[in-house]
């Protein structure tokens, strides 16, 4: 089988005042399966103070394609139609004590139209006439010393079907409402650099309907790195520390503690 797609991309920025940046751009992409299909893209970013503060937004339309694997048999469904979706955002950052504190806050909402979702019932892509997720994200990073880098991000999903039916209002399949993560990394004076990172991912469920439930999870690495010349590198990390046994979907295996070593070498 075989597909082409033929596409053109067009982009302008202004800067009107200082401090004010705004770029709009549109996009049209003709499918041998899909036809033709355009869509836009703006956004704006707003700092009034020199960059320590700045208003970030953006507006966006979407389009995928189902692909091969997707769309054709023996395991794909012919009768997929391509996914489209519109989304905003908007957001706030803004870095203070001499830049070392930079916090950061985004709202977001998107809504998608045909949206192509596997199903663990019948084996296959499917499409969901409608979808919405909103939420927000917060960030966080410190640098109290120039070889010391501390980072907590935060983010609040509501993922959730708006097809009329059954389903209608049941969260999407494996996106788990609440995520976080934290990490910290240290360089010492000699040169090893020493990291450490927690991700704690938030209850789910594997389908649509609601009725199998995953629990949520903590996994924290470790990471470490020594230049032994200008050109060379031992690195060395371990994942999922703690030997946490979880899943991110039903009935399928993940990894225990892990543990890798290796050289890096530039030339």
């Amino acid at each position: 089988a075989d597909t082409r797609v033929t596409g053109g991309y067009g982009q302008l920025t202004l800067r009107p005042v200082t401090g004010l940046s705004l770029t709009g751009g549109v996009r049209h992409d003709d499918y041998s399966q899909y036809g033709g299909q355009t869509t836009f893209g703006a956004n704006f970013a707003y700092s009034p103070n020199d960059g320590r503060t700045v208003f970030r937004g953006s507006y966006a339309e979407g389009f995928r394609a189902p692909t091969l694997t997707e769309a054709l048999l023996p395991y794909g469904n012919p009768d997929l139609k391509p996914e489209t979706s519109k989304g905003f955002d908007a957001g706030i950052e803004h870095s203070f004590l001499d830049n070392k504190v930079t916090a950061s806050a985004t709202w977001f909402n998107r809504k998608s139209n045909d949206a192509i979702i596997y199903s663990m019932t019948t084996y296959q892509s499917e499409n969901i006439a409608k979808v919405r997720a909103e939420g927000v994200e917060l960030g966080l990073s410190i640098r109290p010393v120039d070889n010391l880098s501390v980072q907590a991000h935060y983010a609040l999903v509501d993922a959730t079907s708006r097809t009329p039916g059954a389903n209608f209002g049941h969260e999407l399949a494996r996106r788990p409402k609440d995520s976080a993560s934290f990490a910290i990394d240290w360089k010492s004076p000699w040169g090893l650099s020493l990291g450490s990172t927690l991700i704690i991912t938030g209850d789910s469920y594997d389908n649509l309907a609601n009725t199998v439930r995953l629990d949520g999870f903590a996994l924290a690495s470790l990471r470490a790195a020594f230049p032994v010349t200008d050109a060379i590198e031992l690195y060395g990390r371990v994942e999922n520390l703690f030997d946490e046994d979880y899943q991110t979907v039903a009935n399928y295996n993940s990894y225990g503690r892990t543990a890798a070593v290796g050289v890096r070498a530039r030339f």
